[in-house]
């Protein structure tokens, strides 16, 4: 159960890994389009305004204080004007109280001009107050014009405020982005989440169910009887006969008897260089046991470089042959003087070959013995008629599909669906497995991991699909 949670753990993180950073990439990629496209006159734009909005500002302040100097200037005359008024009014008044009752009812002598000084009097003081009125009116008019520019003012600073504390470009474009590409952001997540499902569903019940039932591949009708498999071991001691040779990668010689002719092969056939290459089955040590030298000689072959990989040796007797995949072919064993041979059987016509993207198989026919290489050991799996046949069915056995080394060729191939789904949905089943019904025996390796190419999981998919499309 832990297991399990921690696998579903790993998973949730890499989904929720994914949408990040499907987020990043497309909301990313706009912002920094969005910006490239804008940022080249947004600074120049911003910095206009700025100033058309200072300049203004500065009117209005030039205005202002123009007012509020004229206010001040009518204010002082308004002053003076009011103390016009008062001093006439005083006058007035003093002259009042210097005429008598007599002279102010019935007339009389004016002595002393008084008449003519209190006419003057009260001819400045209406015109003082008159003044002052017009002034009490234009100081209304400068408040409300003040007023006014200051309203004016308040609007400018805010939209000065407002250009100097803009949020940072970064959020202002994310922002942008997320507006103008939020239905592709949805889109892509959706396909992201529900595709690779959506995708499997489709191939293992819709696709896959035709291809289990479609006719299976057989190359020969003889079974082949006399193929001679030995147990699988880490370490493989390979006798060679008078007359006989090796031919083995370099990496896997371990040890070899005295008096063994060695020499560099660079490559397993010229007949399949690309093969030879891929599956690197180049530069070759070959040792060869010449004929009179008085005995078998031994070979050791073991892997210095990964303690999983275990030799088995194949012994194909004349007459019989062995459909196998280079790829675990770590050697090969000859009589000095032959050729080692090699028929390539291509499948275009069959439709399961397209569907498994197989289209190539190697036969090697005898007589020759093979040294296969398989991670954690060789196991073979022998398909024979039962004594009583009440059932009346060939035996048949299903196994990985990545496991396969190779088959007899009187076998009958075809790929099936893998067992369950979820086991195809994880990862841990390809989406086909190998069927061999009738009389033979094929060759799988206990772990179908373990013999893959250095580097990221999408490199090796696609590597092993290219090995399996070509026979490898």
């Amino acid at each position: 159960m832990g297991e399990l949670q921690q696998r579903t753990t790993l998973w949730l993180l890499r989904k929720a890994g994914g949408i990040l950073a499907i987020l990043a990439i497309i909301l990313g990629t706009a912002g920094v389009w969005s910006y490239l496209r804008d940022a080249v006159d947004i600074e120049g734009k911003r910095q206009e305004v700025m100033q058309v909005l200072t300049g203004e500002r500065h009117r209005l302040m030039e205005a202002k204080a123009r007012v509020e100097e004229r206010k001040a200037a009518e204010q002082r005359e308004l002053g003076q004007q009011q103390q016009r008024v008062a001093i006439a009014t005083r006058g007035i008044r003093t002259i009042d109280e210097l005429e008598s009752p007599w002279q102010r009812w019935f007339g009389g002598g004016d002595k002393g001009g008084l008449g003519a000084r209190r006419a003057d009097l009260a001819k400045l003081r209406s015109a003082a107050e008159l003044r002052a009125k017009e002034l009490g009116e234009n100081l209304k008019i400068e408040d409300y014009t003040l007023e006014g520019l200051d309203v004016a003012m308040g609007k400018v600073d805010r939209r000065m405020g407002l250009l100097q504390s803009t949020e940072p470009i970064v959020v202002r474009y994310a922002k942008s982005a997320w507006i103008k590409t939020r239905a592709y952001v949805i889109t892509a997540l959706a396909a992201w989440l529900l595709g690779p499902l959506l995708g499997k569903l489709l191939l293992y019940f819709v696709v896959a169910p035709p291809v289990s039932r479609g006719r299976p591949i057989r190359f020969s009708d003889k079974p082949a009887t006399g193929v001679r498999v030995s147990a699988s071991n880490a370490a493989l001691d390979v006798g060679l006969r008078e007359g006989e040779l090796l031919r083995v990668k370099e990496t896997f010689l371990q040890a070899s008897d005295e008096g063994l002719l060695k020499r560099m092969r660079w490559i397993f056939d010229w007949r399949i260089p690309f093969a030879s290459w891929a599956c690197g089955l180049v530069e070759l040590v070959e040792l060869g046991n010449p004929a009179g030298s008085g005995g078998d000689c031994r070979v050791t072959v073991a892997s210095s470089e990964n303690s999983s990989t275990e030799f088995s040796l194949v012994e194909v007797p004349e007459g019989d042959s062995l459909i196998v995949r280079p790829w675990f072919i770590a050697g090969v064993v000859l009589a000095q003087g032959t050729r080692l041979r090699i028929r390539r059987r291509w499948v275009f016509g069959r439709w399961q070959a397209w569907m498994t993207m197989q289209f190539r198989f190697f036969e090697f026919e005898g007589p020759c013995r093979l040294v296969l290489a398989g991670s954690r050991g060789i196991r073979v799996e022998t398909l024979a008629l039962p004594a009583d046949r009440i059932s009346g069915r060939d035996p048949a056995r299903r196994a990985n599909q990545q496991a396969i080394i190779g088959f007899t060729p009187g076998l009958e191939y075809r790929p099936v669906r893998a067992e369950t789904f979820w086991a195809y949905y994880r990862g841990m089943n390809p989406l086909f497995d190998e069927l061999f019904v009738g009389q033979g025996l094929f060759l799988c390796q206990a772990s179908a991991g373990g013999r893959v190419q250095s580097g990221s999981r999408f490199w090796q998919f696609v590597w092993r699909g290219l090995r399996r499309a070509v026979g490898l």
